[in-house]
């Protein structure tokens, strides 16, 4: 199964993409409450269990892609 996710936010480059799957790391901690960084963590965590893959294309925009086998 593929499921493709795009946003038009500010974006994120490489490094700011593997740290984002960490759990509590925000990439804008100064704006409070409601932005704990827990979203794409919680996303890579599942996506692990399933036995499959998450990445990014930045190229046009933020793009996540997330792969998971059919049960």
């Amino acid at each position: 199964m593929l499921i493709r996710v795009a946003d038009s936010g500010e974006g994120m480059d490489e490094s700011m993409f593997q740290n984002a799957m960490k759990r509590g790391y925000s990439t804008k901690p100064e704006a409070g409450e409601g932005r704990h960084g827990f979203g794409l963590a919680l996303v890579a965590q599942v996506v692990r269990r399933h036995h499959g893959h998450l990445s990014a294309d930045m190229t046009y925009g933020s793009v996540v892609t997330v792969t998971v086998p059919r049960p």
